[in-house]
């Protein structure tokens, strides 16, 4: 989720030979792309329903490949026209949503961060056929102690059910520079054990540090290391705080309930 800075027939780590002046500057936009204007301090951002391809070939100017078609082959290698067609025979065709935002480089939170935020949660719309005029709602709930939960600005959280009284819960800092820091939901009261895990959740996040190999790496004529990196917080099933840094996601498993989860 991080922004990654592009220049226009640059590569930082070697002399770039342009031979493809466009593909050679088109890049993966998974969620948002953007120009600023360093002068004026001014940004303009596009964010994007889904992935798709695009740069800035021209000054000030955005490009956006939503979709492409292809009745030749054009010899880079799948020996075939990109020709995909939908089930009218014609080509398919993709519906997407792009939405602009204007911004100052200088805001905080960048304004994209909150839009973004807000279109990763929209709502979804359900339907239901019943002869009732009225529908009464039901609590969904982890052992009865998920409630609706506070949380800063800019602070997603997600729950995953991994097993029969196990869950995965995910704090996303999408403030791309601040960090942001809280108590713990009053769920995890709920849980006799909660252990910090690496993203994927396939290790405890102690282990994965411990086996983390040492480096020393040039950056601007100085030498960074990673040999001094500790856990920012343990596994213990005492958590006090949450701290996240700018765009960090933190990993927790909650198992063994102290009520049953519904």
């Amino acid at each position: 989720l991080e922004v990654q800075k592009r220049t226009l027939n640059h590569r930082d780590t070697w002399e770039l030979q342009v031979d493809q002046p466009v593909s050679g500057n088109y890049y993966p936009i998974n969620a948002a792309i953007s120009i600023e204007d360093t002068d004026k301090k001014q940004s303009f951002t596009v964010l994007t329903d889904r992935s798709q391809g695009g740069g800035v070939i021209q000054p000030g100017n955005i490009e956006i490949m939503i979709h492409r078609r292809l009745l030749a082959d054009d010899a880079r290698g799948c020996k075939e026209p990109l020709n995909e067609k939908d089930y009218d025979g014609k080509g398919l065709r993709e519906r997407v949503r792009h939405f602009i935002v204007p911004d100052e480089t200088t805001e905080t939170p960048k304004i994209f961060r909150v839009e973004q935020f807000w279109l990763d949660q929209t709502l979804d719309m359900n339907f239901l056929s019943s002869q009732k005029t009225e529908v009464e709602p039901r609590e969904v709930s982890l052992g009865d102690a998920l409630k609706l939960t506070e949380l800063p600005d800019l602070v997603k959280l997600y729950v995953t059910l991994e097993e029969e009284g196990s869950f995965l819960v995910r704090f996303h800092n999408m403030d791309d520079l601040n960090t942001k820091s809280f108590p713990p939901p009053d769920f995890f009261k709920a849980f006799q054990s909660v252990q910090e895990t690496s993203l994927s959740a396939n290790q405890l996040k102690s282990e994965m540090l411990a086996r983390k190999l040492s480096w020393n790496q040039a950056i601007s004529n100085q030498t960074v290391s990673n040999a001094g990196f500790t856990v920012l917080r343990n596994e213990s099933s005492s958590i006090d705080n949450v701290t996240l840094r700018p765009l960090e996601i933190r990993t927790f498993r909650l198992s063994n309930p102290s009520k049953r989860s519904t």
